[in-house]
């Protein structure tokens, strides 16, 4: 009797408790799978988005159009007076052939250097593998914008980078057949060769390029701010491009530094003083992130302008003229969430839940903004504070501070 008592008494006591699990954790075993996700810490920004125009003193190439112009210099390469940017020969040659000798002398000089041994990522396999996707999505990019001069030269980085896997990967130990096949080639292209007419050296220092907009020195520091501010806009809205002229090779751009207009409301420009730095994002070149300072601001009544100067990467805005520039206003430290993460408690605050252990903890944070799928944070101070190596809870179903999974 005491016995029965005794079994009574324990399974009474086991429902019980099976009752209080339930209750305490919401039939957690019947709600679905909590899925969760780190934190990404990043650089919250904000700017302002304006429209640029680049203003520089250039000096104009052109030779006899009787001619056939071959480069010797890329798009933004720094030249001396007496750098040779071109090689002229008779009018009607083909300079396939030049382009072609030109390719196949780097090849050659890639393969020699892979068969001395001159592996530059024997130690750093994963650097290679990121190296060979980014140029990868490079070429893709330069596709698009159809600059098919820097996609020929990035096409034989990329070969140079695969051949170099191949050595890695032990897949090939020399490239000996390669190179007496290129060898060949080489001198069967040279004995075609067309006889060099002249060369043409560049007319001052600075970066040279082969582009060509038709304002050539229609936007320069000196014209824009010897005008009034109304005066300077309206010009630039206004101006029209020039026809190319005949023979024209390139052109020089003789700043050492890149100088950009930017017209803005009068009370905006009050925001930026003279010899003040900012930081400028630019889309159209991959969102680079540049340096610059004031240099000179003008306002009246609702318009005005301010002009900023570059030191860094003047090399870069060589074939552009009007940009989308981007102006950092403010930038914090903060993370990067799932916009499903964030949660109001019974309280009325902002919070996650996150996962330690097998707990669930609810801790508070300080929102910011949302961007597309993502919720943007500032951890709140204190002892329950949003770390980035928190297990934040991004789905899940009956959760509450405190739940034991």
């Amino acid at each position: 009797m005491l016995k029965n008592k005794w079994v009574k008494l324990a399974g009474t006591v086991l429902i019980i408790c099976i009752v209080v699990f339930f209750l305490m954790n919401g039939a957690g075993i019947f709600s679905d799978k909590i899925i969760t996700a780190r934190a990404e810490q990043i650089v919250s920004a904000e700017y302002i988005t304006k429209t640029g125009y680049l203003i520089r003193n250039e000096k104009v190439i052109t030779v006899n159009s009787d001619y056939e112009v071959s480069p010797q210099v890329s798009d933004g390469e720094r030249v001396r007076k007496d750098t040779v940017i071109a090689k002229l020969y008779d009018k009607g040659a083909d300079l396939s052939i030049v382009s072609k000798i030109s390719s196949l002398e780097e090849r050659l000089a890639s393969l020699k250097e892979l068969n001395a041994g001159n592996l530059s990522y024997k130690q750093d396999a994963l650097r290679l593998e990121n190296d060979i996707n980014n140029l990868i999505l490079q070429n893709v990019k330069i596709s698009q914008s159809g600059n098919f001069e820097d996609l020929k030269k990035n096409t034989e980085t990329l070969l140079h980078y695969f051949n170099i896997k191949q050595v890695l990967l032990g897949y090939l130990t020399n490239f000996d057949n390669e190179i007496n096949e290129t060898k060949t080639e080489l001198d069967r292209l040279k004995s075609q060769m067309p006889t060099v007419r002249k060369t043409v050296t560049a007319n001052e220092i600075g970066f040279f390029t082969t582009g060509f907009d038709g304002y050539e020195n229609k936007l320069t520091f000196e014209e824009l701010t010897s005008m009034s501010v109304v005066s300077a806009l309206d010009y630039v809205k206004s101006l029209t491009p020039d026809d190319k002229p005949d023979g024209y090779i390139g052109k020089t751009v003789t700043s050492g530094t890149w100088r950009m207009f930017v017209p803005m409301d009068a009370e905006t420009v009050l925001k930026y003083v003279p010899g003040s730095s900012v930081k400028v994002s630019i889309p159209a070149l991959n969102n680079r992130l540049f340096t610059a300072t004031v240099i000179y601001t003008d306002n009246f009544k609702q318009d005005g302008y301010i002009i900023l100067e570059g030191i860094l990467g003047p090399e870069a805005f060589v074939n552009h003229r009007e940009l989308e520039i981007k102006i950092l206003k403010s930038s914090s430290e903060c993370f990067a969430i799932s916009s499903t993460a964030l949660i109001q408690n019974a309280e009325g605050v902002t919070g996650v839940y996150v996962l330690v252990g097998q707990q669930i903890v609810f801790k508070p944070v300080e929102f910011l903004k949302f961007e597309g799928e993502l919720a943007y944070i500032r951890p709140v101070s204190g002892s329950n504070t949003v770390t980035q190596y928190d297990e934040i809870i991004i789905s899940g179903k009956n959760l509450f501070d405190g739940k034991i999974i």
